[in-house]
């Protein structure tokens, strides 16, 4: 009972013995990793090494890379998709994205969507009290 005798427990005085020993952390497993989300998912698996076949040797790239020449092959050869594909992942972006900072992937899927909806949406035929079709339209 030396200098420990003279302390008081108390208001912001916590007991010696359940006080942090010095060089030991408050909160030794530190804070948990969040879940990614799934397009850090993604991020992750596209930038992870692969090894293809090419011109009949092995040879490692990342899974874009692989994506990449994939579609650059298929366009060569004909294939309409990968070539409108690689076009448009090719151009530089328009200048109404630039600002904003918008992936040309997102260009591509707006322009399907749009091409889509054209195609999925009809105007109804507007008829007068005799059931002629409007002029007026």
């Amino acid at each position: 009972m030396d200098g420990d005798s003279k302390y008081r427990v108390g208001y912001k005085k916590p007991p010696r013995d359940t006080q942090f020993k010095p060089g030991q952390s408050g909160n030794p497993n530190g804070r948990p990793k969040r879940d990614p989300t799934l397009a850090e998912a993604f991020k992750k698996q596209l930038r992870a090494r692969v090894t293809t076949n090419v011109d009949g040797k092995p040879k490692k790239m990342s899974f874009l890379d692989a994506i990449a020449m994939q579609h650059t092959r298929k366009a060569s050869a004909g294939d309409v998709k990968s070539t409108k594909l690689v076009i448009q992942l090719s151009e530089p972006p328009r200048e109404s994205d630039a600002g904003r900072g918008l992936p040309p992937i997102l260009e591509i899927f707006r322009g399907m969507n749009a091409k889509h909806e054209a195609e999925n949406t009809t105007t109804p035929e507007v008829k007068d009290e005799k059931g002629e079709p409007d002029e007026h339209d």
